[in-house]
């Protein structure tokens, strides 16, 4: 796996700064030493403030002589942006209260990570006390939880849902803005480059880009593609009402959004950078996500037959159902035979299998495999069937040497 350059990272963020601004800057710092190249570098680039939070030091007395040696590197090093120093009150309990039950445990272990997260979750709520940004920390209720909790706290004229591993392009910002401004849109849809693993370097990804295409079902699934205005989705009651779902959350959120009929605008530019790898909730492969997976796609897929019928019988209300529906049972194929039978028997008892096409489905194209050529082509067909009676067990089958060779491969792992 491509570890992360954020050297790299940290020259296109540097590039893209309008010449003659300098932004603002908030570090945390440990103890002057360790500051001195960092700040000399960056100090060419941003105006810095200095936090240091470090309840950890201890006797106080090398507390403060560590924060006077900061100050001194501070007014004697050569910066272009002066720097400025704060330093919050002292106060040793807040450590003792972190890592209390930990005191045998030894230097380098767990005490340290729970001690660098009490002084990093502090530099972030300094951050949002005295800045733009505003900093929810919450239990982890899941991320239905977490898009609510952001949607009931959000201010702003826009809401737009950026995950915490993808990336926007610099500078884009102002022009959205104008857009919305310029078409008074309740919601604004925009084009994304998809990546794979963990290209975080810009110059690396964009040489490997993929541009999502804007008409695909499943790019209209996705809530990174829109900024939605707020007091649109106030007026309309929209939020992410089904906790349970682990997936597709969001595709059920944006249908729930269409059926609002927004005035929609759209800019065809890939601005945002959506990056898929291997630790993602969407590309980890075990029973337990699998199985997460399916509960989820088959309870989107419930949720539209319903809407299906209750009156909207349109072809975005059948393509909807079709794709989370081929989710559901292309997931299942993959689960042993008694697991799978059991999946088949709920969506049988939801009237979901075996299941006829709804003429209004528009769809050509499964938009699950991920194979090209001509195999990708049977897949595809085949993934199109799966809601028939021949369709998912003759999947099933295909599956089988998949499956096998997984086996065999995390076998090999533990031996």
């Amino acid at each position: 796996m491509q570890k992360p350059n954020y050297q790299k990272m940290l020259e296109s963020i540097i590039a893209a700064i309008p010449e003659g601004e300098a932004p603002k800057l908030l570090l945390h710092s440990c103890c002057a030493p360790c500051s001195s190249y960092c700040l000399e570098y960056l100090a060419q680039y941003f105006r810095i403030t200095l936090l240091y939070y470090n309840p950890n030091i201890s006797p106080e007395e090398e507390f403060h002589k560590r924060v006077e040696e900061l100050r001194r590197l501070v007014r004697e090093l050569p910066m272009k942006h002066p720097a400025e120093v704060v330093v919050p009150e002292y106060r040793p309990e807040e450590f003792y209260s972190a890592v209390k039950g930990m005191e045998s445990l030894p230097e380098g272990g767990e005490r340290c990570f729970v001690c660098y997260r009490l002084r990093l979750e502090r530099s972030a709520q300094y951050a949002a006390e005295h800045g733009n940004i505003r900093v929810i920390n919450k239990e982890n209720g899941g991320v239905v939880s977490a898009r609510n909790a952001g949607l009931s706290a959000a201010q702003g004229d826009f809401i737009w849902f950026v995950d915490a591993d993808d990336f926007l392009l610099p500078n884009i910002l102002g022009s959205l803005r104008d857009k919305t401004a310029e078409t008074a849109c309740d919601r604004l849809i925009v084009g994304g480059y998809q990546f794979t693993d963990c290209l975080t370097d810009e110059e690396v990804a964009l040489s490997r880009q993929r541009k999502l295409p804007i008409n695909s079902p499943w790019y209209d699934s996705v809530v990174w593609r829109s900024l939605l205005r707020r007091e649109f989705l106030l007026k309309n009651g929209l939020n992410f009402r089904y906790p349970e779902l682990t997936h597709g959350e969001d595709g059920l959120f944006m249908y729930e959004v269409g059926l609002c009929a927004p005035k929609s605008a759209e800019i065809k530019l890939a601005l945002y950078c959506y990056r898929e790898h291997s630790g993602s909730a969407e590309t980890v492969v075990s029973a337990e996500n699998r199985r997460r997976k399916i509960h989820s796609f088959v309870r989107i897929a419930e949720i539209l037959l319903n809407y299906y019928r209750s009156g909207k019988q349109d072809s975005t209300t059948a393509d909807k159902l079709m794709v989370f529906l081929w989710f559901a049972l292309y997931e299942a194929a993959a689960l042993p035979r008694r697991d799978a039978a059991a999946v088949l028997r709920q969506l049988r008892q939801k009237g979901l299998y075996p299941f006829h096409r709804p003429p209004q489905c528009t769809l050509t194209h499964a938009y699950m495999t991920r194979q090209t050529g001509w195999v990708g082509t049977i897949l595809d067909w085949l993934c199109r069937h799966l809601h028939t009676r021949w369709g998912f067990p003759l999947m099933w089958l295909l599956q089988r040497p998949v499956q096998w060779k997984r086996r065999l491969a995390r076998s090999g792992k533990t031996t």
